[in-house]
């Protein structure tokens, strides 16, 4: 076999390597940009169910400092920031935690303007 003929077999195998590598290169493209989408999608729902649980929270929290207002004793403060450390696994129990602990706060306090003895 001549050196121009094993070039030339070298070449063909280079360019079928090259152009192997560029359809496996295509897939994983196509790949990531699916999963890129599918993050953004994700990405837009957290932030959602962020502004949601904030709003939730904020409300509970003014609700209440409505029922506290009458006790004046209380000093009102800002509601505390985000725990930082929070597992947003937890979400929903964490927003059950908020709305438990206010509904405990009106009973007590509907207890106490009634003349009801806490049980």
């Amino acid at each position: 076999m001549s050196a121009a003929r094993e070039y030339k077999d070298v070449l063909v195998g280079l360019t079928a390597a090259a152009e192997e590598l560029r359809d496996r290169d295509r897939v994983r493209v196509d790949a990531l940009v699916r999963r890129l989408e599918e993050l953004a999608q994700a990405l837009e729902q957290v932030g959602e169910r962020a502004a949601l649980t904030r709003f939730a929270v904020d409300m509970q929290w003014e609700a209440v400092l409505e029922v506290l207002w009458s006790a004046s004793r209380i000093a009102m403060r800002p509601p505390p920031p985000p725990d930082p450390c929070a597992d947003p696994a937890n979400l929903d129990a964490l927003n059950d935690a908020v709305a438990d602990r206010g509904a405990e706060l009106h009973e007590i306090l509907r207890r106490r303007r009634f003349g009801l003895r806490r049980s």
